[in-house]
């Protein structure tokens, strides 16, 4: 365990040797979930899910849209884009 002290704006530097271990590098992003234990877990970003089937479970999650190829309009567009980035952090984002 690693004893780190936080800056004025909430931040701070995650070990060298932890962040070669997570491959972690400038601008990658990273999870945090607080637990119940008041414990914060940190996990780096998986981009690598599958957006077509994202996609798919998002559609079909939602009542009144089916999937089908059709048309979208820019505010499905925008709709679209609320449910599929609330599905991700509901189904994906742990």
């Amino acid at each position: 365990m690693v004893k780190r002290k936080l800056d004025n704006l909430g931040r701070l530097v995650i070990p060298k040797d932890y962040r070669i271990k997570l491959n972690l590098k400038a601008n990658d992003y990273v999870n945090l979930k607080l637990l119940d234990d008041n414990t914060i877990l940190l996990k780096k970003y998986n981009f690598s899910v599958n957006y077509e089937e994202i996609i798919r479970n998002a559609l079909i999650s939602t009542k009144g849209i089916e999937y089908s190829d059709y048309y979208i309009s820019s505010k499905q567009i925008e709709t679209l884009n609320k449910i599929i980035n609330d599905f991700i952090e509901k189904n994906y984002i742990k």
